[in-house]
């Protein structure tokens, strides 16, 4: 039950970390690109389901959906309260939470096409942090990704060793 409540309160840190990472990333991407260039992007960047990536985007939407109420680190936080209210109130937030994090990483992505029109999506979010005049802020961005990183790493490692020790425990 300990390492519930870990993974509840390091959740908490990660998600604002990874949401600050967001806000910053977009904000300065909006400013430097420019909303009018932005707007200015081929048709295809605006169409939700483009035909040629129509089951590509659906499995992705399965996938986020599906890990959004199956992933360990959501079932643990949701293990972890005292109360259903409590559970359910946190799953709630979860959804929420969804809508700016898919908003601001869309507008980062189509901030940073139009900064670098070459550039491989895998490398837009570092490309926009490296180039973020301020270190301080461009540390933040940084940090961010790695909480995204860690938000995802960090409960299988603690449910791994949960089970172990509860393995170990009851075998002694």
């Amino acid at each position: 039950l300990a390492g519930m409540y870990g993974i509840n309160y390091t959740s908490k840190i990660l998600a604002i970390g990874q949401m600050t990472a967001l806000v910053i990333a977009a904000v300065w991407g909006l400013k430097t690109a420019g909303w009018e260039n932005i707007m200015n992007l081929p048709p295809s960047y605006f169409q939700f389901a483009p035909p040629q990536h129509y089951s590509t985007i659906l499995v992705w939407m399965y996938a986020f959906i599906n890990n959004a109420f199956l992933a360990q680190a959501a079932i643990q936080i949701v293990m972890s309260c005292k109360t259903i209210d409590e559970g359910k109130r946190g799953i709630k937030w979860m959804l929420i939470a969804f809508v700016p994090t898919t908003l601001l990483s869309v507008l980062i992505g189509m901030s940073a096409k139009t900064l670098y029109p070459t550039i491989k999506g895998i490398l837009a979010a570092p490309a926009m942090a490296a180039n973020i005049p301020s270190v301080f802020l461009s540390t933040l961005v940084v940090l961010g990704l790695y909480f995204a990183a860690l938000g995802w790493g960090a409960p299988l490692v603690l449910s791994g060793g949960t089970c172990l020790a509860n393995d170990v425990y009851g075998y002694f």
